[in-house]
């Protein structure tokens, strides 16, 4: 049985829930006029998070959020390249002894929460949950391999971590929906390929990254979403009695509501000079420490038509001043040239997984 509606009649979260209460498997695709996203579950747990707007890879995650240095990430990308076969970032990094199984489902799960968050502030558009008899195989040909969770989590292990209201944490069981006897197995490979989105890889963070060092002090990566900016990784920044990457990922900028960010990304053209007043704008300095700088930097990374991610930067703590943006700017235009020729690759890997199921 399928199940369908406009996301304006139903409360998402108890939808999620009420599959998961009842072990439902299949793909949950939702979409609007900005964009779109895909739930893949698996007796009624969530295996598969995605979204059309951009996000961060696995490596990516990793290093921006101080769980591995840049010499592991390194390290481990070359073995992974070296080695043969298809082998997993996080299996790899486990062998290394850089991180441990726990590290790695508790990235996994940011992710996904993340994911749902996102989803939960949408207020518009149309959701279809189509059951379907999802493969155990094939999953490493997925383009976000290592965010697939064979044993997956359950909607109230994200919903509760996402902040859902108490009233939507045990719903009652309803028909289960689940795919028909006889029908086929599909990859998730397959289902997943329905949303190509841009990855911003760990190697484009690391070059962006190391050069914009060389130039500020501070800087912050910002994923764009279609409703806010979110902190993904930092340099220079400095929190008394709090880890900053923690901080820069719990930062977020709606884009509905005056600051740089949104200037930056509606306009896609380089800011700089001291932040204005504006409600948003002092959010931003107090998130990063609560002094304001005599001059920042907002760069915007264009892939394809649209601002993906965004790049601040400024002259804390010395406040000496900031030079020439020409070379930053090639910088960041080389890494969305990048991320788009790992988008297009990704999409016509997708497009022969297609052909190959057909």
């Amino acid at each position: 049985m399928t199940l369908g509606g406009r996301l304006n009649d139903v409360d998402l979260r108890a939808l999620l829930q009420t599959l998961a209460v009842n072990q439902s498997a299949g793909k949950l695709a939702l979409t609007r006029r900005e964009g779109h996203a895909l739930l893949v579950f698996r007796r009624g747990r969530i295996i598969y998070a995605a979204t059309s707007s951009a996000r961060e890879t696995f490596g990516s995650i990793l290093l921006l959020r101080g769980v591995i240095t840049e010499e592991d990430l390194a390290e481990a990308l070359e073995r992974q390249h070296a080695g043969p076969g298809s082998r997993r970032l996080g299996r790899v990094l486990v062998e290394m002894g850089k991180v441990d199984e726990a590290a790695l489902r508790e990235v996994m799960k940011q992710q996904t929460r993340e994911v749902l968050q996102e989803l939960l502030a949408w207020r518009t558009g149309f959701y279809k949950f189509e059951p379907l008899d999802v493969s155990p195989e094939g999953e490493v040909e997925v383009d976000v391999k290592d965010f697939v969770v064979p044993e997956g989590f359950t909607a109230q292990e994200v919903l509760l971590a996402a902040g859902a209201p108490a009233s939507h944490r045990d719903m009652p069981p309803s028909p289960r929906l689940t795919p028909p006897k006889g029908t086929p197995l599909i990859s998730l490979g397959a289902i997943a390929s329905e949303v190509p989105s841009p990855p911003f890889t760990a190697e484009i963070t690391l070059r962006l990254m190391r050069y914009a060092s060389q130039i500020l002090n501070r800087g912050v990566l910002f994923l764009v979403r279609p409703d806010e900016v979110r902190g993904m990784g930092q340099f220079g920044i400095s929190l008394p009695g709090r880890f900053a990457a923690e901080a820069v990922r719990d930062t977020a900028i709606p884009l509905a509501e005056p600051s740089v960010f949104r200037d930056v990304v509606e306009r896609r053209e380089t800011w700089r000079g001291p932040l204005e007043p504006t409600p948003w704008n002092r959010h931003l300095v107090e998130r990063l420490g609560g002094q304001a700088p005599s001059e920042a930097v907002v760069v915007p990374m264009v892939v394809g038509d649209a601002v993906r991610v965004v790049f601040y930067g400024d002259n804390l703590p010395d406040g000496r001043e900031v030079g020439p943006l020409d070379a930053l700017e090639y910088a960041v235009g080389e890494a969305a040239l990048a991320m788009e020729r790992t988008l297009v690759e990704s999409r016509e890997k997708s497009l022969g997984e297609r052909k190959r199921q057909r």
